[in-house]
Formats: structure tokens, C-alpha cells, sequence
């Protein structure tokens, strides 16, 4: 029988496996509260690496999601304010109409005027403070430039009536009639252009979401920790530990009691 006091082999391998099952116990411990599978790279380096890419392409088609989203706002935004221009414009159309009555003064239809004067104010105002996130949403050419009907003024063709509306003369009354019906147009044809857009935008929006999903389920898969598998492993170490613990104390009482039984016999 090998008896040695200064080196308790047995013992020694017992306390290194107590140091490895320490350590797993460690790791273990450090899944089940993070939750994640690898919490540093020598947990598995290969798959940090895939799980890093993998979470930067999801953060990277959230991040496209909140783009798309804002863009879908922009285009509601922007249908919301032409619905609203155009349903002025109609109210101006019954004015210029009222205007070429026959039976309308001078004075009347200078006071007809300065109402479509205001509505194209509000009009204007409407297409000018129509902003997202500080920035004017609908085109400068969407606005009206109206002469106001006193000698001398000049009207610049500019905006969407080239020329301006003045009801002051029967001759303006057909012009404007002309040019209103042409703008309902061209607003028309902008909110069509706007919803398309705005549909392109969903369906974009719908394939941004699901590549987002399976991209951070993939990331998943690689660096989170299946708690219950986990959970499992880690009851198994707190047993063995405590079982090498038990066997660490026997060990050392084993070889303390054959050395006094040897040093007993000698006497």
C-alpha cells in the first residue's frame, strides 16, 4: 500500500475537479441570470461571432422599420393636408361661380374677391406649415399666387394657378373657373401619387417585419440559453460539487486515519 503524508495524491485529484465543477457552476450561474448562452467569447467563439451579425442585421432592419414607418407618416401627412387644399379649392369654385352671376356688382364681386382672397390664405398657410419632423411636406408648386384686382398689380404665373384668380371681371370669372378645375386636377393626381406611395411603403414596412423577426430568432437560436436544459445542468454540478466535497473530507480522513494506524502498529 502507497501511504504519503506530504502528497495526498487522491486528495489533489479531488480538488481539481472541484475547480473545474466550480467553474461550470460559474458559467452555469452566469447563463440562467443573463439569459444568454454566450456571455463572452471563450463560451463559444464561432458562435459570437454569428450571433453579433446576426443581431446587427435585426438592430439594422428595426432601424429600417422606424425609416419606413416615418416615411408612411409623411405620405398620410401630406394626403391629409391636398384633401384639405382641395376641398377649399372646391369652396373657391362656388365663389368665382357666385362672382359670374349676372346679377353681381362691382362692389359684390370685389367683396367676393376678398373672400377667395382669405380661403387662398388659408389655402396658403395650409400648404406652407404642413411639416414633418421641420420640414415642409408638400412642394412649393402646390401654393396659389391671386392678383388682387386693383389697377396697377401685377400677377406672376406662379404656383398651382399660373396667373392668379380675379373675379373682378366676367373675364377673370371664366379663367379662374378654367384654372381651378385644372389645380383640383393636379391635387388629385398628387394624393394618387402620395397613396401609392404610401402602399409601396406597407408592403415594404410588411417584408422589413418579418426579416426582422427571423433574423432575431436566428440570433436567438446561437446565443440564448434554454433555461430549463440549463437549469438541469446546473442541479447536476451543485450535486457533484457536493459530492466531491464529501469525498475531498473522506479522502483526508482516510489517509490521516492509515497513517495513525500505521504509526500505531510500529509501537
Amino acid at each position: 500500500m502507497n501511504l504519503r503524508i506530504n502528497s495526498d495524491i487522491g486528495s489533489m485529484f479531488t480538488l481539481g475537479n472541484m475547480r473545474q465543477t466550480q467553474q461550470n457552476l460559474t458559467a452555469s450561474l452566469a447563463k440562467l441570470s443573463s439569459g444568454k448562452r454566450i456571455n463572452q467569447a471563450a463560451d463559444d467563439a464561432a458562435g459570437m461571432q454569428i450571433a453579433n451579425l446576426l443581431e446587427s442585421q435585426a438592430r439594422g432592419a428595426g432601424q429600417a422599420i422606424r425609416n419606413t414607418t416615418e416615411a408612411i407618416a409623411v405620405a398620410q401627412t401630406a394626403d391629409q393636408a391636398l384633401q384639405q387644399g382641395g376641398e377649399i379649392l372646391m369652396a373657391i369654385r362656388e365663389k368665382v361661380i357666385q362672382a359670374g352671376g349676372a346679377g353681381q356688382s362691382m362692389e359684390s364681386r370685389r367683396a367676393i374677391q376678398t373672400e377667395i382672397n382669405q380661403l387662398v390664405e388659408v389655402y396658403n398657410r395650409i400648404a406652407d406649415t404642413t411639416t414633418f419632423n421641420g420640414q415642409r411636406v408638400l412642394p412649393e408648386s402646390v401654393n396659389i399666387v391671386v392678383a388682387s384686382g386693383e389697377e396697377g398689380d401685377e400677377v406672376a404665373p406662379a404656383g398651382l394657378l399660373p396667373g392668379g384668380i380675379d373675379v373682378t371681371g366676367q373675364e377673370g370669372v371664366e379663367a379662374a373657373l378654367g384654372a381651378i378645375d385644372a389645380a383640383s386636377g393636379r391635387l388629385n393626381t398628387m394624393r394618387g401619387e402620395f397613396g401609392a406611395r404610401q402602399n409601396q411603403l406597407v408592403s415594404e414596412l410588411a417584408g422589413l417585419s418579418t426579416t426582422a423577426i427571423n433574423t432575431w430568432a436566428a440570433q436567438s437560436q446561437v446565443a440564448d440559453v434554454d433555461l430549463a436544459e440549463e437549469a438541469m445542468i446546473f442541479s447536476q454540478l451543485k450535486i457533484l460539487r457536493q459530492t466531491q466535497m464529501f469525498a475531498l473530507a473522506q479522502g483526508m480522513n482516510l489517509n490521516k486515519a492509515s497513517a495513525l494506524d500505521l504509526l500505531q502498529g510500529g509501537r
